[in-house]
């Protein structure tokens, strides 16, 4: 049913209603010449979604004698996402140890690292969401470019008249990818003072940093204007950075008697320094979609 917007012979004269097959005369191509471009059959979900490979890899290392025994563990994880283009990988590494440095002392130390990547797309009733966008999509449509004679161009379809980007522009030409760096250590000395007292300590170091990048290119998407004007590309970039400093020193007293009355005190100090800093840029309107730093983008437009 008409919207009252268009006649019903504007409407016959609408590239996805006009049935007319292009053909070709002596001075070129007559017809729609777009009927190609809209007469098209496409499963876009089925372009979106995949089936995925998870796949997970340990092993564990254990040894010592009387006077040290380590433990020592190296681990790797890929997922990959049901939708094309997504997965999360993550490699990990930990070391456990006992040492004992004398008659009454024992040295106790925790070291572990990790390091992961993601690659992802956007999710939830949002324009870039390829899962959204394949969902709104007309089914008559496809991904590239079909000239007047039935062959497929290089040039991806760009978003169509109602605003709805191309999905595949939303898998394949998005970027937005998430890197997550984690080191922890701590060191923790037992010094036994007699048979009830004894001294101990734990310091210890904890860094995180998590750096995201992503990046909307121009050719077959669609985007809400900013305040400043028309938006064609738009990138972003965010870095975490967490350091964490502390120590843990106090002396224990044990007393027990026949196994009927017990006493256990502890006393001593805690310190905790922590530092934390976030950066946030965005940037738009780059001059190409090879052109994707923040630097690249208009300048009256960055943030």
């Amino acid at each position: 049913q008409s919207s009252g917007d268009y006649t019903q012979e504007e409407l016959q004269e609408l590239p996805y209603f006009d049935h007319q097959k292009p053909y070709m005369e002596k001075w070129g191509w007559e017809g729609n010449t777009d009927y190609y471009r809209y007469n098209q059959q496409t499963d876009w979900q089925d372009m979106v979604f995949n089936n995925s490979l998870n796949q997970n890899y340990y092993i564990n290392i254990k040894g010592g004698d009387d006077v040290a025994v380590f433990a020592l563990s190296l681990g790797f994880l890929k997922h990959n996402g049901i939708v094309s283009g997504t997965d999360f990988s993550r490699y990990t590494a930990s070391f456990n140890s006992r040492i004992n440095m004398g008659k009454n002392l024992v040295l106790f130390s925790n070291m572990g690292f990790a390091y992961g990547e993601k690659n992802m797309k956007d999710e939830g009733l949002v324009a870039t969401s390829p899962i959204n966008i394949a969902l709104s999509k007309a089914p008559f449509m496809t991904s590239y470019v079909y000239g007047p004679d039935n062959l497929q161009t290089k040039d991806l379809e760009e978003a169509d008249i109602l605003g709805v980007s191309n999905p595949y522009a939303a898998l394949y030409g998005t970027e937005a990818d998430s890197k997550n760096y984690r080191f922890e250590a701590n060191l923790r000395p037992q010094l036994t003072l007699s048979k009830r007292w004894s001294l101990n300590g734990i310091f210890g170091l904890t860094t995180n940093k998590n750096s995201e990048r992503t990046f909307y290119p121009m050719a077959g998407m669609s985007y809400e204007d900013h305040r400043l004007g028309a938006v064609h590309n738009k990138m972003s970039r965010r870095s975490l950075r967490f350091l964490q400093l502390y120590t843990d020193v106090y002396a224990k007293y044990d007393w027990e008697k026949a196994n009927e009355h017990k006493l256990l005190t502890t006393f001593g100090f805690r310190y905790q320094n922590s530092d934390l800093e976030e950066d946030l840029a965005y940037g738009f309107n780059s001059p190409t979609d090879d052109m994707k730093s923040i630097g690249s983008g208009d300048a009256d437009f960055e943030m």
